[in-house]
């Protein structure tokens, strides 16, 4: 195989979470829990692109890319009252 594009990450995370991931891991025949972490996202941006969810003009937004496009109107917020502030 060729060379992998692949950066270092730390994370902190419970052991709880931990424990998932390396439960994932083992069950997937993957070496590490990086890589588990590494397909969730992947799968998860899949996800959001299929459902519409991720505007693209938006895509370089921290703030924008994690949060679904409708605003006010998502299930959500459904029922809640926006409260204005003084």
């Amino acid at each position: 195989m060729g060379k992998k594009n692949l950066r270092r990450l730390r994370c902190l995370v419970t052991a709880q979470t931990l424990y998932h991931l390396e439960h994932l891991a083992a069950a997937a025949g993957y070496r590490d829990p990086g890589r588990v972490i590494d397909k969730l996202v992947r799968e998860k941006a899949a996800a959001l692109r299929e459902g519409k969810i991720w505007k693209r003009e938006d895509a370089n937004s921290a703030d924008a890319c994690c949060r679904p496009a409708g605003g006010a109107g998502t299930a959500r917020n459904a029922g809640r009252k926006e409260e204005k502030r003084p």
